[in-house]
């Protein structure tokens, strides 16, 4: 009975200008299940990759048509993805160091021990398919269908964030996202990274606050194997895989102060290793952090690092919460309707009483709990009509709306509808007409023009 063909474990370019060196690792590295084409020189391999997909290069640094420094620079501006592994003599290992520095996965003495050489290959091979399928992910969340929600907001400070992010995307400097909790600070994050230079590269993003420390050095420097408990097998971390890219950090502000020193090195000088490895690699990646922390007075009680810091705040975006930008509600609200509803629910109509609930909400959970609210309510109203009775009650008492059946008429005037929300949000502030016309987008004149108008008297806030 004919043994049954395994596919290959992968496919290797050799690069050697020795024959025999050639001709015995091919059949070696075969026998091992990888499936190998072979160069005699740089040009040469330039022109397989050109025409041949390959998942890792296993390349000799001494040639004398073209050396392998210029070879590997070569694959690494053609191929940025591919994992190449650097075969050396013995006493050339500072040469195999710097090529380390300029972009190689990894080196190998001449003559090493055939499992050394397929454990490397092994490696390389597993880093080459993490990357290309990171960069197809990246790829598929930035086309139309999967993108992140565009930067939506009327107010002055969006219509001003909407411009630093535009200056400062073009850019490679580290940026500082702040704000509550649910303000957007990740949409913000994947703008700026949309509107970049690195906008095809990767894109990973960590929650400092959502895993323990030894998990979040873990994925962000990599480990090898038997670094700790369950490391069965050496990891590629974000600052490898994101290479040419971007690494969002979420609530950095949580990052302990060993992590923190961590980071603080490849910021300086592009340097790290992997958890339990002595090997310094290095790393291109734009970094990207956002916190709902005030992170000037953690520096000052001693919380978080003072250089970090700085390294990490060249620019700052503060996006205020949904309360200070009622502005904002209703384009929100239309996007929601336009892009967040999940698949089968019809898009509905929303009641002029349902509006003068919304914006007299707080929002404490800022655009997050706007959308979960609207999608609820959109799920469980009839009719595809959203009326105050379907939205939270905390959000009806906070607006003193009605409830369906004692919603006014239907033919209500533009007028009336006005009137009840300008009396809403008046009570809502407390009688404070200053804030009331601030949440309701309007002049402190216009204000008292519409009160007396309306023949509303109203004591002095």
């Amino acid at each position: 009975m004919p043994t049954e063909k395994r596919p290959p474990r992968g496919r290797v370019l050799l690069v050697d200008d020795e024959r025999a060196i050639r001709q015995a690792l091919s059949v070696e590295l075969g026998h091992g299940g990888f499936e190998v084409a072979a160069a005699a020189s740089g040009p040469e391999a330039l022109a397989l990759l050109e025409g041949d997909e390959f998942d890792a290069v296993l390349l000799d640094l001494r040639m004398p048509e073209m050396p392998g420094e210029e070879v590997l620079a070569a694959i690494l501006r053609q191929r940025p993805h591919l994992a190449v592994v650097i075969l050396t003599a013995h006493g050339d290992v500072q040469s195999a160091v710097q090529c380390l520095r300029a972009g190689a996965f990894d080196y190998l003495q001449k003559p090493s021990p055939l499992d050394e050489l397929e454990l490397a290959l092994g490696r390389a091979i597993e880093s080459t398919r993490l990357r290309t399928a990171n960069r197809e992910l990246n790829r598929r969340l930035s086309s139309p269908a999967e993108s992140a929600i565009p930067l939506v907001g009327d107010s002055a400070a969006f219509r001003e964030i909407r411009k630093v992010v535009s200056r400062v995307a073009p850019t490679d400097v580290p940026v500082l996202i702040t704000g509550e909790s649910g303000t957007g600070k990740e949409i913000v994050a994947r703008s700026i990274v949309a509107e970049s230079d690195r906008a095809a590269a990767s894109l990973f993003t960590i929650n400092c606050a959502a895993l323990s420390e030894s998990l979040v050095e873990s994925e962000l420097f990599g480990h090898e194997r038997g670094a700790f408990t369950g490391a069965n097998e050496t990891r590629p971390g974000f600052f490898e895989l994101a290479d040419g890219g971007t690494i969002f950090l979420d609530e950095i502000g949580e990052m302990t102060p060993g992590l923190q020193a961590k980071l603080l090195r490849v910021l300086q000088f592009g340097e790290f290793q992997r958890v339990g490895g002595r090997r310094t690699l290095t790393s291109d990646v734009r970094i990207i952090a956002a916190t709902n922390r005030d992170l000037e007075a953690e520096m000052r009680a001693g919380g978080f690092r003072e250089d970090l810091f700085h390294r990490i705040s060249t620019i700052t975006i503060a996006i205020p919460p949904l309360r200070e930008r009622p502005e904002d509600l209703r384009p929100l609200v239309e996007m929601i309707v336009r892009d967040r509803l999940p698949r089968g629910v019809a898009p509905p109509e929303i009641t002029p009483e349902a509006h003068v609930c919304l914006a007299a909400h707080d929002w404490p959970g800022n655009v997050r709990e706007l959308e979960n609210v609207f999608i609820r309510a959109a799920i469980l109203c009839p009719e595809a009509r959203i009326e105050p009775g379907h939205l939270p009650p905390a959000i009806r008492a906070h607006a003193g709306a009605p409830l369906p059946a004692e919603a006014a008429a239907a033919d209500a005037t533009l007028e009336e509808i006005e009137r009840r929300h300008i009396l809403a949000m008046l009570e809502r502030c407390r009688g404070n007409k200053a804030e009331a016309a601030r949440r309701l987008g309007i002049t402190k004149r216009t204000l008292y023009n519409k009160l007396i108008l309306y023949g509303v008297h109203q004591p002095g806030a």
